[in-house]
């Protein structure tokens, strides 16, 4: 389907010298993103991948954005000129290649990529499609003919290049004096727009510069005059918005956090706001009535009224009240158990919190280090564990029934050795983990795990997985984890280059292609491929089929030769073993 003079459809012949072409091209953005670091999580093979073999079928990528960046950099527009998407097709116009050629294109949206290049302005302000127009008026030219268009969309980008502002501040479309506020333009007058739109574009804008204005007194004085304008008629929305000022919240935050115009915020349908002038420490005498408890919670930080909010009936003001220190003797006996919590890690009333029926305030308790003695037999394991951590008894909480207690006991570096031979959940990985950290070489550790497997043969495959994995990374010997039935621990060892030609035979396809991946980059020549080759058809006799393009293209990459793709369904290698036929 034709899009315009330049798009004829690719020949065999211009896809292998796009192939071509793209192989450097690929290799070089590669290298610039890497360095660049738009994405540190990529490699340059993945990069080299995607952009090399989507840049052969026929300049469309799969990842538009991969595209758009190459464009930007003046790489292989000779290729992408020819794309079926018009986007592209504009953004190869936009960085002024064959501007002759692309002004004369069918589709409006590459006929203003070429005005944005600039070329061709005196042509391209008669355009016939109102986008091109636009893309002309951004340029800044034709502004006097332009400000006289039929369409809004051309006069309101000429508002927003600021061009006779005087004018179109009186322009019967209310888009393009939204667009004029917008842009900051006749603010003062547009504020009191008959429309809605207008006026509140307007208010918005004036707000963010006063947020912005270094001179308190220029911005309180701008500040008040929007204050006391006439309400927007139209505008009430609950809990974000104010008749007259139409603001969001972080807005009217940037502005209270100056100290203006808290009288005027403190009316607001927002908690949060209100709850921000209250950290103003204003009309705190009116706030500490407020019915939003986060409002409330605020005046209790300022340490104001604290004998009425005291008795609050949200826990949380009450909360608030225990961390100013007040009414501890009270507060102590609170309902809420958070309440009594923080009393506890207030330090106060210990002896009575001791026994409290709640375990997170108990606890709070042996956080103080208050009562371990009792504390260490309570019935709840997470009062345990924090007994445990700290470093209470360990003798006893080592033979703790829970696990997640002797995992605090292990945290202390306690009986370490002992706990390997553990059967709770996880502990044992836990104690290798810190023995193999305090060790002084990982030689060490191994006569350690040597000496547990005579008892337990299959301690390797019982670890946790992340524990594997830490332990390789410290340098414990990759071949006690060929057991382990993890896909996690195995594709580890892969990544590692461990017993490749082993794992290519696995039972799971995925670790297999990765093992054969892996081999693949250790491959020097291309005997050493086709070595590879043959050992993947062995597994699977189809696999050359099964495998997807970014696979295809590593295996070509390294000198694979092409007859082992003579049935893959991918329109470039097909293209590619023609075109070598």
């Amino acid at each position: 389907m034709g899009h315009g003079c330049c798009n004829e459809i690719l020949t065999h012949s211009d896809r292998v010298y796009a192939l071509k072409e793209a192989n450097e091209l690929a290799i070089r953005i590669a290298d610039e993103m890497t360095q660049e670091n738009y994405h540190i999580f990529v490699t340059r093979d993945y990069y080299n991948r995607k952009v090399h073999w989507r840049m052969a079928e026929g300049a469309n990528l799969d990842n538009n954005w991969i595209t758009y960046i190459a464009i930007k950099k003046n790489y292989g527009l000779d290729v992408f000129i020819h794309s079926s998407d018009e986007k592209i097709r504009a953004a190869v116009g936009a960085q002024g290649y064959q501007s002759s050629v692309l002004i004369n294109d069918k589709s409006a949206l590459v006929r203003a990529g070429v005005a944005q290049s600039g070329y061709d302005l005196k042509k391209l302000i008669n355009d016939e499609e109102p986008v091109v127009r636009c893309a002309v008026a951004k340029q800044g030219y034709g502004l006097d003919i332009l400000i006289s268009d039929e369409n809004d969309r051309v006069r309101r980008t000429v508002a927003e290049q600021g061009y006779k502002t005087e004018i179109l501040v009186n322009d019967k479309s209310p888009s393009v004096r939204t667009g004029l506020a917008k842009s900051g333009y006749e603010l003062k007058t547009l504020m009191l727009d008959g429309d809605s739109n207008v006026s509140r574009a307007a208010r918005e804008e004036s707000l963010k510069k006063i947020v912005h204005c270094e001179n308190d007194e220029e911005a309180l004085k701008a500040l008040t005059y929007i204050v006391n304008l006439p309400p927007i008629s139209d505008v009430n929305i609950p809990g974000l918005w104010l008749n007259n000022m139409v603001i969001d919240e972080d807005i009217a935050i940037d502005i209270i956090n100056k100290g203006y115009c808290l009288s005027y915020f403190i009316n607001s349908n927002s908690s949060k706001i209100r709850a921000t002038v209250a950290k103003q420490g204003y009309c705190l005498d009116v706030l500490i009535n407020d019915k939003d408890p986060k409002v409330r919670s605020e005046v209790a930080k300022q340490g104001y009224g604290l004998d009425i909010l005291i008795h609050d009936e949200d826990y949380w003001v009450r909360v608030d009240v225990v961390k100013q220190g007040y009414g501890l003797d009270i507060l102590v006996k609170d309902t809420s158990s958070q309440v009594r919590e923080c009393i506890a890690d207030q330090g106060y009333g210990l002896d009575i919190l001791l026994y409290d029926k709640d375990y997170d305030v108990r606890k709070a308790v042996a956080r103080q280090g208050y009562g371990l003695d009792t504390l260490v037999y309570d019935e709840n394991e997470y009062v345990r564990d924090e007994v445990a951590r700290q470093g209470y008894r360990l003798d006893i909480l080592v033979k703790d029934k829970d696990s997640y207690v002797k995992k605090a006991v292990i945290s202390q570096g306690y009986c370490l050795e002992n706990l390997l031979y553990d059967k709770g959940y996880g502990v044992s990985s836990d104690a290798l983990e810190v023995i193999a950290e305090q060790a002084s070489n990982m030689n060490e550790v191994v006569k350690i795990v040597d000496s547990v497997m005579q008892t337990i043969p299959d301690f390797i495959e019982k670890l946790h997985e992340t524990t594997c994995i830490n332990l390789m990374n410290m340098g414990f010997p990759l071949s006690y984890f060929m057991k382990h039935k993890h896909r996690y621990v195995i594709n580890a060892l892969v990544d590692r280059g461990y017993e490749l030609k082993t794992f290519i035979h696995d039972d799971n396809y995925q670790t297999k292609q990765f093992a054969i991946r892996k081999l693949l980059d250790s491959c020097k020549d291309a005997d050493e491929v086709t070595v590879i080759v043959k050992e993947a058809l062995k597994v699977d006799s189809n696999y050359m089929n099964k495998i997807g393009l970014d696979d295809c293209t590593k295996f070509i990459d390294k000198g694979c030769p092409l007859k082992y793709f003579s049935n893959s369904r991918y329109i470039t290698i097909q293209d590619l073993i023609r075109a070598q036929l």
